[in-house]
C-alpha cells in the first residue's frame, strides 16, 4: 500500500513576518531578525551559527543508531544509548559494514549489544533493537529506518487485572490480592491473602497489606470485633490500628499474609484487604 502524505499548509506571510527577531519557546531557536548583516552585533554569521549549533544538538539525539550509506555498498551506524530487557546499553557505532548487492539485509543490535546484519530480524523483537532494512540494487543502497518500531512502539498487552490488559513489563509490577477463607477449627478461621502478578503467579516479594474485619463485603470496621482475637498466622504485624479489628501487616517473602479470626460465638465476618489503594473483600467467614 502506498503511503499518503498530507499537504501541510504554510503560515501566512503576515504570520511568518511576525516571527521576525523572536525566539521559539518550545525549542529555544531564534528567528534571525530581518536586516541582520555582517556588521550587526552580533553579526549574521554569529547569530546563524549559534542557531545551527543549538539545532544540531537537538538533532544529535535523533541521529543515534541511524544507519547511513557510506558508499560502495557499505553502511555505517551512529553510536546509541538504549535500553533492552531492562538493561541500559551503549553501542559505540560502526563503519564499513558490507552489504550484498541485489539483496535486502536487516541491521540490528542483539541482546549482547552486538551489531548484526542478517536476512531477517529475530521473530521476537523484544530481544533486539531494530535499526534499519538495507536494500542494495545495482550498486545503489536504499535504507529504510526501523528505529521507529521501538521509539514509537505501544507496549504489548499480555496480562490483565479485573479485565484490564497490562503490558508484559507492567504485569509483574501491578499486583492484586487473592483472598481465600479456610475452615473453622477450634474457634479459629484462617484467611489467606496472597499478592499475585497480572498473570496469576504468586509474587516473590514482601508487600505491605492492611486488613480489617467488617460485617459486610467492602464494609468498614465492624462495630463488635471477634470476641477472642484478630491476629496473624503468617506475616509480620507492623501495627494494630484498631484492637481486634484492623491490622497493618508485612507479608512473607512470597507475598502472603494469613489473618487469624477467632470467635467463640455463631457469627459471620468479612475480611477486607488493601494493597496500594485497591481494596479486596473475602467471602463469608462463618463461625458455626
Amino acid at each position: 500500500m502506498t503511503d499518503t502524505y498530507p499537504n501541510e499548509a504554510w503560515p501566512s506571510d503576515g504570520a511568518a513576518e511576525a516571527l521576525d527577531g523572536t525566539t521559539d519557546q518550545k525549542t529555544g531557536l531564534p528567528y534571525i531578525a530581518k536586516g541582520t548583516n555582517p556588521t550587526s552585533t552580533p553579526s549574521y554569521q554569529v547569530q546563524y551559527q549559534r542557531r545551527e549549533q543549538r539545532q544540531n544538538a537537538m538533532l544529535a539525539t535523533l541521529r543515534q543508531g541511524q544507519v547511513v550509506d557510506e558508499g560502495g555498498l557499505y553502511v555505517g551506524v551512529y553510536p546509541i544509548d538504549y535500553t533492552l530487557g531492562g538493561v541500559r546499553k551503549h553501542f559505540a557505532g560502526a563503519m564499513n559494514q558490507a552489504m550484498t548487492d541485489n539483496a535486502t539485509k536487516c541491521v540490528y543490535l542483539d541482546a549482547s549489544n552486538a551489531l548484526q546484519v542478517q536476512d531477517a530480524f529475530p521473530s521476537d523483537l523484544r530481544t533486539c533493537l531494530p535499526l534499519a532494512e538495507v536494500t542494495a540494487s545495482g550498486g545503489v543502497v536504499t535504507i529504510a529506518d526501523r528505529r521507529p518500531w521501538t521509539s514509537l512502539a505501544v507496549a504489548e498487552f499480555t496480562g490483565s487485572i479485573d479485565g484490564a490488559s497490562l503490558s508484559a513489563e507492567l504485569a509483574d509490577r501491578v499486583p492484586y490480592l487473592e483472598i481465600s477463607v479456610g475452615d473453622e477449627y477450634s474457634n479459629s478461621i484462617w484467611v489467606t491473602v496472597q499478592a499475585k502478578d497480572a498473570g496469576g503467579g504468586n509474587l516473590s516479594e514482601r508487600m505491605l497489606i492492611r486488613g480489617w474485619v467488617g460485617d459486610s463485603q467492602y464494609g468498614g470496621e465492624i462495630a463488635t470485633p471477634p470476641n477472642t482475637d484478630f491476629t496473624l498466622q503468617t506475616g509480620t504485624q507492623v501495627k494494630e490500628l484498631t484492637t481486634n479489628k484492623h491490622l497493618l501487616a508485612l507479608s512473607n517473602d512470597n507475598g502472603r499474609v494469613v489473618f487469624d479470626v477467632q470467635d467463640t460465638g455463631s457469627r459471620t465476618f468479612y475480611l477486607m484487604a488493601e494493597l496500594d489503594g485497591r481494596v479486596y473483600a473475602s467471602e463469608a467467614i462463618t463461625f458455626a
